[in-house]
This record gives C-alpha cells, structure tokens and sequence, in this order.
C-alpha cells in the first residue's frame, strides 16, 4: 500500500518567477513535502536526472523561450509515472491549467489531489 504522507513524496518545481516559485516550495515544504525548485527547462533536466525521480512536476506552462507541455512529455520520458500540474497566469490555457494567482490553500488541494492519484511506491 502507498504511503500518502507528504514527507513521502518529490516534487519538482518549473517556474520562472522567482517569487511564485519561492512561494509555492516554502508553502509545500511547510506541508511536508521535498521539494526542489529551477527557474529552467535546464535545471530541470539537470534535477530530473541528478535527483529523480520525482513524483510530481509543477510547471509554469510558459516558461521563457520553452513551451511547457512539450518539457513536461520530455521530462517525463525520462522519469516515468511522473504526474504534472500545469500552471500559469494566462486564463486562457483552459480547465486543467491552476491558475495564478491562486492561493496556497488551492495549492495545497490540487497537489494532495495529484498525488492522491499516484500508483506507484516512494523512489
């Protein structure tokens, strides 16, 4: 049986914003999670490989110079089973897009929700 407690879980943080990113890690290390966070789609290649695998990603949807549903499928061949929460300030991006601003509580629920699907065992 999978252990659901947060302290159990990895996840990685693609964001852009420094202050967005800072918030989201502190609000979901508070919860108990690890959790990493890049600015790039390099740094989280880099991650990917160095620190995976991780069982949640949690990306801005339009990083600089990089589209990041295609990162996301990329990043996820090199760390099957990954789960992804897209993020992103445009409210156009549609109904499966968490956007910002949200609050830390919205967070909260979305990954707890995210993780809750997960199938797999602690890496």
């Amino acid at each position: 049986m999978l252990n659901t407690e947060p302290s159990n879980f990895k996840i990685l943080i693609v964001d852009d914003e420094t202050g967005v990113r800072r918030v989201m890690m502190k609000a979901l290390a508070r919860e108990g999670y690890q959790v990493t966070g890049v600015a790039t789609s390099h740094e989280a290649f880099a991650h990917i490989e160095t620190d995976g695998p991780f069982h949640l990603l949690l990306m801005d949807i339009n990083l600089d110079g990089c589209d990041g549903r295609t990162l996301a499928q990329e990043l996820k061949v090199r760390c099957p089973g990954l789960a992804v929460i897209f993020c992103s300030g445009d409210h156009r991006e549609g109904a499966d897009v968490l956007l910002k601003p949200f609050s830390i509580a919205v967070l909260r629920d979305r990954v707890q929700a995210e993780l809750a699907c997960i199938s797999w065992e602690k890496p």
